[in-house]
């Protein structure tokens, strides 16, 4: 019985009785089965003789495509023998997968019947079909040939099984069961079999997901075979060489009688021989699988290439006996003479160098777009993307991926596109190809797909085990694409695996190369998924710099994010973001702008729809999956999303181009089109009865789905991300660039008198040289230029360009560029210069004395003509009135300025480490700004040269274990690595503070939250603090000088303004507000005894009576979160408002208006839609703010502080803080008088304390019998023996200890360190960060934190030290671990920290508010 013994193979998922249509007794009572389709009579959907066929006088292989009978299995007992006649037979195509979701194949059933099942729950089902054997076979052996199963088909002959197909298929003997000259029925039960995926996305990102087998049944072409009994031709891999000028014929046989034969081979071009080879005599042993090559030169072939796909020939290749009786003469085999090659870090096809520019299509993977109608339409839209390359989406060889491959790569090829071959995944072999039956059931599958695609000249690499063999620091800028392998430094199995993989495929074809999509440095190709978040411009556009430089291999960033979609959430792992239901919301505003400035806060319906969705997923704080919040739909409507994917693109790609990336994808890709119309409907094939018996698939239904480049029926257009990747996509890219050697620098500052350095550059990635016109001119100084260049194939050719500043020339200045392509095509490019006037502090009124630890500040000084004097210490600041330190001045800094301060000192403090920012009470990033924008509008970009205040690139250990951690404001945190620090304005930013009255000069970073120059008044006292880059660059910047002579002028004429006494009238909310941001205050009893010109703040329920008279007075007034009524009580027909549910929208004009100095559209920007009184759209600060100036004095009310946002909801903390800010910037002008207590902490050292662990000292034992603790390995007397060994930290333990990988268990991890005189009073808190175990910490010996159970495992461990635990001078830290699945170790780099000191901002942070963490987006 077929069921009982092939069940195993066969089951099916859910088989459903249905008494529909038949009488009791289970007797038919009416037919089910469908007449044929179209009218058409059976007899012609059965005969062979109209057929596709290929015929040689020793054999001949015929198409059995078109359609079949078809029974779906919808009973048990069906599966038991082939199902009579009435029962429900239809028809369905071969080829074609069943429509378990739309896919252009209908089934031909009557409704009765498809009204009884599901077709995504459908997993067996008969195919039958007659055929007549030719009489001519007779002699032969006879086989059934097919392409692609999905996923097992056993085959009936005349109802008698005959023999099982396994996925993906191959061949499978009839001899004796078909007989020439006879008629057959032959049936195929075919049967999906659900199994187990495991889907890689990554590195560490294992995501198990339940196989549905998207594409079951008869999937591939299917062929009747006939070939000689004994010695028969299995294939022929026509091999060529254009270097070489050689053509080789691989041959291979199935089987081949012991003997002497000869090999011919006759080339053809269009039915006319052209060329013929022969091999010498070679004897072969009786054997099976034997192959033999021969070949020779062929000097003058026409070649394949991507702009001649029609130069093809037919190789036609007879097997001869020693004496010349032809044996076996082989099937025409069509082939393309092209070369596809490596050298060094070099792609070349047919000797020239080519860069692969890719898009990703699921076009093998769905069925209709595997047709040849959808593959022209694909091929054409994506060659006018500028697209040569194309990767399929089928990330494996797993059944039920692929549909129709076949379509998908002969189609391509044929149209001059580039493909790659997905060839089978390790992981679908338990990652363990050293099992012999697993490598086994490997080599057959892989030499199935190889062989059926070997001569096909558009398929030019192979690619395999999809992201699988990545590694956490395959990114790391200084590791792509050279010498660099992580297996040298720890065990890493899998990148074992992957090699047996690669060398299984080349002993099957060499002649192709082979990457491993995410794999790092690895075979012949360094391939990415490089996803770099919020990772600089510039920076992105130097990533590959190094490899330019030194790179030994092909670079391909099969994923490249533009960003990535993913980056605007707000989620930063370690669970993989498209599978984990986390709590996050979507930073869409706030990342915008970064890069947009203030208009990125105005409002679009767009973000409308995308702030309701986040409110409906994820109110209270609930988890949300990624998809669900809008990730690939509302989120990229919004046209502020595109316009900064272009801004990234419009550098990004030509910058990457010209470093001469091998290959580039960029993901998302179908987020760059508009869809504007579904287009016409949804209908049948007119031609979907024609061509059915031939190799290829004919979709039943034209149906409107897919993307830009999958979907010829809907209607798209580019979008501004689209347009802008488009044009730095094509063949020909030509441009403005940076001086030669430094074609990415983007310095636009110049003085009079300065000599100008760019250069022109020219990119040809077309087949042939290309002579490239250009002209260039600036016409407003009266410059220019022209010439032409011949630039090679895959060349880029640098045109420098020189001319000087006239003298005495300040203002804009545009140097514009022309370039003519061959065909006739003018491409433009324009780049604005900016000239300022050398910049000047001479004349300061102030005593200026200079304390510059670096040396770096005095040339500075000097250039802007100051006169001042070095000071070392706190005994010659006698008379200083303007204190100038330098950079990194604060580290062991030797003054108590406190004092000085208050009595009217007046300091700018140039760039400061983080290190010290922190401890200082100030939040800050380590990020290098390029943009910072100004409260007038304008925007600060690109300096000259580069800072030097962070290294260039990070320093990583030899292995990462993790992505780079940092030190964010006392968390440890991830980050992108650094490419660079060229064009930076800043490298260290700080976070605007709340509390005292600091005034930005500039905003930049996520929600402009950061400010580059900062100015804080108090008392008699100023501190400016300029955190720019302006000193120790590479190279000095105009407009950096004029920033540092301007902050000097401002120091030297600051005056202290008159303070307002501060009361109060309002409920607790608003007083516990004053209270955060150390505003003192008197509460409010009555009008009369307000002293003059003091400053009351008005909260809810404090608005009793007319206030309106005392503002006239003279008073200023803060309303905060007033009702309507109240401000109408206060101030009687002052304020109109309409109460509503409004979201926020960008307001214009801000700066000029004196009361909302420092103030911008960030502040006043809320996430989703509030219910509140509102002001007029038109209103000076939009609906949330509203100045009135009544008489002497002004009001202003601010209808959304603080408390109006959750303190609890996640989703609101970016909202709390800037409206803190803002509310304290109001205070701040309306005259409130802070006590910040800042002056104290530029005593010495005073401020909060870090220490950093030597995380390179820790060690490990394991501990199997848990004998640790009894024996006092937790005690500071213990001396580790032999069997503690050295471990990295962070790091997994079993990537370094292979034997611990073995199971789970127990083991200790063991750190020695040493406390320098005067830290050990002063740190209180260890920091350990995740830990992927049960963990139990000792000091000293002293216990301080455990976590156990499996929900404490992955929570960021930070432990409280009790006082006196931490010595001065050897120190002992213990973990105790208990493993209890996946892969353990410490993920983070420990510190020591010291009790929260002062802090200059009224929320308490958390980690997860840092917005330039990262894991791979």
């Amino acid at each position: 019985m077929v069921l009982k013994r092939y069940g195993k193979l066969l089951w099916a998922a859910l088989l459903l009785w249905c008494q529909t249509g038949f009488a009791a007794g289970g007797k038919v009572a009416e037919s089910f089965d469908m007449p044929c389709p179209d009218g058409m009579s059976r007899s012609r959907l059965m005969t062979l003789s109209d057929a596709w066929r290929q015929t040689t006088p020793t054999r001949e292989r015929i198409s059995l495509n078109g359609l079949w009978e078809f029974h779906p299995v919808l009973a048990p007992d069906e599966l038991e023998k082939i199902p009579g006649p009435e029962t429900g037979w239809g028809w369905f195509k071969v080829p074609g997968a069943w429509p378990t979701e739309p896919n252009g194949m209908s089934f031909y059933l009557k409704p009765e019947v498809l009204s009884r099942f599901k077709a995504a729950e459908l997993n067996s089902a008969w195919y039958r079909r007659e055929i007549n054997v030719p009489e001519e076979w007779k002699g032969r052996r006879i086989r059934l040939s097919a392409d692609l199963i999905q996923s097992c088909g056993i085959v009936f002959v005349d109802g008698v099984k005959a023999g099982v197909l396994y996925y993906p298929g191959g061949e499978l003997e009839l001899t004796g069961k078909l007989l020439p000259g006879s008629h057959h029925t032959l049936a195929v039960l075919v049967s999906a079999k659900p199994e187990e995926q495991l889907e890689y996305m990554g590195h560490d990102r294992l995501v198990k997901l339940k196989s549905n087998l998207q594409n079951r049944g008869i999937c591939g072409d299917l062929y009747l075979e006939s070939l000689p009994m004994t010695a028969a031709i299995s294939d022929v891999h026509v091999i060529t060489s254009v270097k070489s000028g050689k053509i080789t014929f691989d041959t291979g046989f199935t089987t081949l009688p012991a003997g002497t034969y000869r090999l011919e081979a006759e080339i053809s071009e269009g039915g006319k021989v052209v060329q013929t080879f022969s091999s010498e005599l070679f004897t072969v042993k009786k054997g099976k699988n034997i192959r033999h090559s021969f070949g020779g030169l062929w000097n003058d072939p026409k070649l394949w290439d991507i702009d001649t796909p029609q130069n093809l020939y037919v190789a036609d290749v007879k097997l001869l006996s020693a004496d010349g009786k032809i044996l076996d003469r082989f099937l025409p085999q069509e082939f393309g003479f092209r070369e596809f090659s490596i050298d060094g870090r070099d792609f070349y096809l047919n000797g020239k160098k080519i860069h692969l520019r890719a898009l990703v299509t699921p076009a093998p993977q769905e069925a209709d777009l595997g047709s040849a109608g959808r593959i022209d339409h694909m091929v054409r839209t994506a060659r006018q993307f500028g697209a040569n390359f194309l990767i399929g989406w089928n990330y494996s060889f797993t059944p039920g991926v692929f549909a129709y491959p076949a379509g998908y790569h002969r189609y391509t090829s044929e149209r001059g596109m580039l493909t790659s071959l997905t060839l089978p995944h390790i992981k679908d072999f338990g990652n363990d190809l050293e099992n012999p039956a697993n490598l086994a059931e490997y080599r057959r599958q892989t030499e199935h797909l190889i062989r059926r695609f070997q001569n096909i000249p558009g398929v030019i690499m192979y690619v395999m085990n999809h992201n699988r063999l990545g590694y956490m620091g395959d990114q790391n800028p200084l590791r792509i694409g050279n010498d660099y392998r992580p297996e040298r430094y720890v065990a890493l199995p899998v990148r074992k695996q992957g090699r047996i993989a690669e060398k299984t495929a080349k002993a099957f074809d060499a002649s192709r190369p082979v990457y491993h999509h995410e794999s790092g440095n690895f075979g012949d190709v360094c391939s990415l998924n490089c996803y770099l978040n919020w990772a600089p411009r510039q920076e992105r556009g130097d990533w590959l710099e190094p490899w330019e430089n030194n790179g030994t291999m092909p670079v391909f960033f099969v994923e490249w994010g533009l960003p990535h979609v993913a980056s605007w959430s707000s989620w930063r792992g370690p669970e993989f973001i498209w599978n984990s239901k986390v709590l996050q919301c979507l930073w869409v505003n706030e990342y915008n702008a970064a890069i947009l400035g203030e208009e990125t806060y105005r409002f679009e319906e767009a973000k409308r729809s995308l702030y309701d969705l986040q409110a409906a997923k994820t109110s209270g704080n609930r988890p949300a999956f990624f998809y669900d919040l809008g990730a690939n739909g509302n989120l990229t409507w919004i046209e502020d999303v595109r316009r900064v994917r272009a801004w990234f693109a419009s550098k990004d790609f030509p910058n990457l181009r010209a470093r001469g990336i091998s290959g580039l994808l960029p993901w998302d890709q179908a987020q760059l089109w508009i869809w504007f119309s579904r287009g016409e409907a949804d209908r049948d094939n007119p031609v979907r009865f024609e061509n059915l018996k031939r190799p290829g698939l004919v979709p039943d239904r034209i149906e409107s789905r897919g993307e830009a480049i999958n979907n010829p029926v809907a209607k798209f257009r580019l979008n501004v991300a689209g347009e802008t990747v488009q044009k730095n996509f094509q063949e020909f890219l030509c441009r403005i660039a940076g001086r030669v050697g430094d074609f990415t620098e983007n310095g636009h500052n110049f003085h009079p008198g300065e000599t100008i350095r760019k250069s022109l550059q020219l990119l040809n990635d077309s087949r042939h040289d290309a002579e490239i016109s250009w002209n260039w001119s600036v016409p407003e100084l009266g410059f220019s230029g022209m010439g032409s260049s011949i630039v090679p194939p895959g060349g880029r050719t640098d045109i420098p360009l020189e001319f000087t500043v006239p003298e005495n020339i300040v203002g804009k200045a545009v140097l514009r560029a022309e370039f003519t392509l061959p065909s006739g095509e003018k491409l433009e490019d324009s780049f604005a210069l900016d000239f300022f006037a050398a910049p000047s502090a001479a004349g300061l009124r102030s005593q200026v004395g200079l304390y510059d630890p670096e040396g770096s500040a005095a040339p500075l000084l000097q250039k802007l003509g100051v006169p001042f004097r070095r000071v070392a210490n706190r005994h010659n600041l006698d008379g200083v009135e303007l204190l100038v330190i330098g950079r990194n001045g604060l580290k062991d800094f030797p003054f108590e300025l406190s004092g000085r301060l208050e009595s009217g000192l007046k300091l700018l403090l140039l760039e400061q480490n983080a290190e010290e920012l922190r401890r200082i009470g100030l939040r800050c990033v380590e990020f290098g700004m390029r943009e910072a924008f100004l409260p007038d509008g304008g925007k600060l970009h690109d300096w000259r040269g580069s800072s030097t205040m962070l290294p260039p690139y990070r320093k990583t250990d030899d292995f990462e274990s993790n992505y780079p951690l940092v030190n964010a404001n006392f968390f440890r945190r991830t980050r992108p690595w650094r490419a660079g620090n060229r064009g930076s304005l800043a490298d260290v930013v700080v976070e605007k503070p709340q509390i005292g009255d600091w005034l930005p000069a500039a905003s930049c970073g996520f929600d402009l939250q950061y400010a580059p120059l900062l100015r804080l008044t108090e008392g008699r006292g100023c501190v400016m603090l300029c955190q720019y880059a302006v000193s120790g660059r590479t190279e000095s910047d105009p407009e950096a000088e004029k920033i540092l002579a301007q902050a000097l002028v401002d120091l030297d004429r600051y005056e202290p303004a008159v303070r307002r006494t501060v009361f109060y009238s309002g409920d607790a909310a608003g007083s516990a507000l004053l209270k955060a941001l150390h505003i003192p205050f008197t509460p409010y009893r009555d009008a009369a005894s307000l002293p003059e010109n003091s400053l009351l703040v008005v909260g809810p329920g404090g608005a009793g009576e007319k206030l309106s008279d005392l503002a006239a007075a003279g008073m200023n007034i803060l309303a905060l979160g007033l009702s309507a009524e109240e401000l109408n009580r206060a101030f009687p027909g002052e304020f109109q408002t309409e109460n509503g549910e409004f979201y926020s929208d960008y307001i214009p004009g801000l700066a000029k208006i004196p009361e909302f100095a420092g103030i911008g559209n960030a502040e006043l920007h809320w996430r989703g839609k509030v219910r509140f009184d509102a002001f007029s759209p038109d209103s000076p600060g939009g609906r949330m703010l509203s100045r009135k100036k009544i008489g002497k004095g002004c009001v202003i009310a601010m209808q959304l502080p603080p408390w109006k946002f959750s303190e609890t909801e996640f989703s609101c903390r970016t909202t709390r803080r800037r409206t803190a800010y803002l509310a304290s910037r109001l205070l701040a002008n309306l005259g409130a008088a802070y006590r910040s207590g800042f002056f104290a902490m530029l005593d010495r050292t005073a401020g909060r304390r870090e220490f950093e662990l030597p995380n390179d000292c820790w060690q490990l034992c394991a501990d199997p019998q848990d004998r640790g603790e009894r024996q006092g390995w937790q005690k500071a007397s213990f001396r580790p023996g032999r069997d503690w060994r050295k471990v990295r930290v962070p790091g997994w333990v079993e990537e370094q200890f292979p034997e611990l990988a073995r199971g789970n268990g127990r083991f200790w991890l063991r750190l020695e360190f040493t406390l320098p005189p005067g830290l050990a009073e002063r740190l209180d808190e260890l920091f350990l960060g995740s830990i992927n175990q049960e963990t139990h910490v000792w000091i000293n010996g002293i216990p301080i934190g455990s976590e156990t159970g499996e929900k404490r495992r992955w929570i960021t461990r930070e432990y409280r030290i009790p006082a006196g635990v931490l010595k001065t001078g050897r120190n002992v830290l213990t973990i105790r671990c208990v493993d209890t699945e996946h892969q353990g170790g410490i993920l983070n780099l420990p510190f020591l920290k010291g009790a929260a000191g002062k802090s200059f901002y009224a929320d308490i942070p958390e980690a997860a508010d840092d917005p330039y963490g990262y894991f791979r987006w």
